[in-house]
C-alpha cells in the first residue's frame, strides 16, 4: 500500500514537472511569435497609432508624453514638424504649446522677414513666429521726428511691451549723445529712417546741400548698424520739384499731426490721436519731447484696442502698394474693394 501511495506521488510530480516545461515552451513560443510579429510591422522603430507616426526607441514599443507632443520632432533621418492633429506639416502655419512657427517644404522657414500672402512674418530660429503684420488687417504707422533723445529708448519700451513696432526719423547731429538708441532700433525690428543732418529746410538749400545733409545722417546709422537709410522726412514736410527730384528715396510726411513740438501736453497729443487715426494713418510725433514719451504709454493700448496693428513706414510700403523715390506720402490708405 505504501509502495503504491509512493508511485502515485511520484507519477504525480512527474505529470507536473512535464506540464510545467509544456507551458513554459508554449509561453516562450507566444513571446516569440509576438517579437515577430512586432518586428514586421515595427521597422526601424516606427510606431503607428491612428494617423500619427512617432520615433521612439523605447523597447517597450510605447510612445513616451515627450514624443506625442506637437512641434518638431525626428523621423528617420528627418527633422519635421508634427502639428496638433499628428500630421506632418509640409507648408504654412504649425501650432505647439501655444507658439506658430512658418513651415517650408517640411522645413523650418528661414531666419528673418519673410513675406508671403500678402502678410509679414518674422521668424526665429526652427521657423518661431515672433511677430506677424497682417496686410488684410488695419493698421497705423506712428512716427517720431527730430531723436534721438533721452525718452528714444523709452518710447521703444511701451511698444516692445505690446510687440509693435514704430519709425523713428532721426536728426544725425543727435546721435552721437544716443548711439544705443539707433542700435536698438535696428535690432529690435524698429525702421530708422532720415530726417537730415541738423533739421535745414530742404527747399532753401542746394542740390549739393540737400544732398550732404542726407548723407551725412546716412552714414552714421551705416557706421552703427549696417544699413542705410530708405525714407526722408523733410523737416517741416517742405519739399519741392528740386528736392523731389535730387532725393533718391521717399518722403514720407504724414496725415495726423499731434503737434505735440508745440503744446507739450500729453493729454493734447492723446485726443489728437484718438480723433483723426484712420486705417493707414500715418501720426507725426516727437521723442524728444517728455510729454510725447507719456501719451504713448496711452496711445499704444488704445490703437490696439481699436484693432490696429502699429507697423513701420517700410511694412506699409510692403503691403500697401509700394512707393517710389522722390514721390511724397501722406498716408497708406487700405485698397479700395470694387462695388458689386
Amino acid at each position: 500500500m505504501k509502495k503504491l501511495k509512493g508511485s502515485v506521488v511520484s507519477a504525480l510530480i512527474i505529470i507536473f514537472v512535464l506540464g510545467t516545461g509544456v507551458a513554459a515552451v508554449w509561453l516562450k513560443h507566444g513571446i516569440d511569435r509576438a517579437k515577430k510579429e512586432t518586428s514586421a510591422s515595427n521597422n526601424s522603430s516606427v510606431l503607428v497609432t491612428t494617423d500619427i507616426t512617432y520615433t521612439t526607441t523605447n523597447p517597450s514599443g510605447l510612445v513616451s508624453t515627450d514624443e506625442k507632443k506637437a512641434g518638431w520632432q525626428t523621423k528617420g533621418s528627418d527633422k519635421v514638424f508634427i502639428g496638433e492633429d499628428g500630421k506632418v506639416v509640409t507648408d504654412g502655419i504649425a501650432e505647439a504649446d501655444g507658439k506658430q512657427y512658418l513651415i517650408k517644404n517640411k522645413k523650418a522657414a528661414e531666419k528673418g522677414r519673410v513675406v508671403q500672402d500678402n502678410n509679414i512674418y518674422y521668424v526665429a530660429e526652427e521657423g518661431l513666429i515672433t511677430r506677424v503684420v497682417y496686410g488684410d488687417k488695419p493698421m497705423v504707422a506712428l512716427t517720431f521726428d527730430d531723436g534721438p533723445s533721452k525718452y528714444t529708448e523709452k518710447i521703444m519700451d511701451v511698444f516692445n511691451e505690446y510687440n509693435q513696432k514704430a519709425t523713428f526719423f532721426i536728426n544725425g547731429e543727435d546721435v552721437p549723445d544716443h548711439k544705443n538708441a539707433i542700435i536698438r532700433q535696428h535690432d529690435e525690428g524698429f525702421l530708422t529712417a532720415n530726417h537730415t543732418q541738423n533739421h535745414k529746410t530742404l527747399t532753401k538749400l542746394s542740390k549739393k546741400d540737400i544732398l550732404e545733409q542726407i548723407s551725412l545722417t546716412d552714414d552714421i546709422v551705416y557706421e552703427l548698424c549696417g544699413v542705410r537709410t530708405k525714407y526722408l522726412r523733410p523737416p517741416g514736410g517742405a519739399a519741392d520739384e528740386k528736392v523731389k527730384s535730387t532725393v533718391n528715396m521717399p518722403l514720407i510726411n504724414w496725415s495726423v499731426d499731434t503737434k505735440d513740438w508745440s503744446h507739450d501736453n500729453a493729454d493734447k497729443t492723446i485726443r489728437e490721436v484718438k480723433k483723426s487715426t484712420n486705417d493707414g494713418s500715418i501720426v507725426l510725433m516727437h521723442d524728444r519731447m517728455k510729454s510725447t514719451a507719456e501719451a504713448v504709454k496711452t496711445i499704444v493700448p488704445e490703437l490696439i484696442g481699436r484693432g490696429y496693428q502699429l507697423v513701420t513706414i517700410e511694412e506699409m510700403d510692403i503691403l500697401r502698394g509700394g512707393t517710389k523715390p522722390g514721390q511724397v506720402y501722406y498716408s497708406f490708405p487700405p485698397p479700395r474693394k470694387d462695388k458689386d
